[in-house]
């Protein structure tokens, strides 16, 4: 019975060394977690980016670069105000190019770019100013040249839209 005891004894010991907390290295630590809300960027259309194709000389127009037709035209950036989180840093995404057509006339506008002055940076106040611009690009023979006989001042109107989606950085 001796012999019974000291074999329990001795299991009851290995058990509680062994379920003991005090006997494994443990450390345990916590860390807080946080959360900024911010508030909601908003954009809103100031200006609408327009194009004038032309194949006469527009001294009036300060914007305006030559094709390889000789037709030149005119570039007028779309215009967005901005706002949200003053101080934030906020990214700009564009179509690389949008298709306008009048009847079966297309002009492709390309390499579409959003610009700001303040490097996409909202002001200490939350707001900002965006633009948009492309190059429209003009077949060989022109645009204007196919749809207008020589001596008429008839204008085409050619139409999209071109999505522009912000989000903070």
């Amino acid at each position: 019975m001796k012999h019974l005891t000291t074999i329990l004894a001795t299991i009851a010991v290995l058990f509680a060394v062994c379920t003991s907390t005090a006997s494994f290295a443990q450390a345990s630590s916590s860390a807080q977690v946080g959360a900024t809300i911010v508030t909601p960027m908003t954009i809103a259309k100031v200006s609408d980016m327009e194009f004038e194709v032309s194949e006469k000389t527009a001294s009036r127009r300060t914007a305006q670069k030559a094709t390889a037709s000789g037709a030149s035209f005119f570039v007028k950036p779309a215009s967005f105000a901005v706002s949200g989180y003053a101080d934030y840093a906020y990214g700009v995404t564009v179509p690389q190019s949008v298709t306008m057509s009048s009847g079966s006339q297309e002009i492709t506008i390309d390499n579409i770019i959003a610009s700001s002055s303040s490097n996409q940076m909202l002001s200490a106040t939350g707001t900002g100013m965006l633009s948009i611009t492309g190059k429209p690009s003009i077949r060989p023979s022109g645009i204007v040249a196919a749809k207008e006989p020589a001596g008429t001042d008839n204008e085409e109107e050619f139409i999209n839209g071109i999505p522009v989606t912000i989000l903070y950085n």
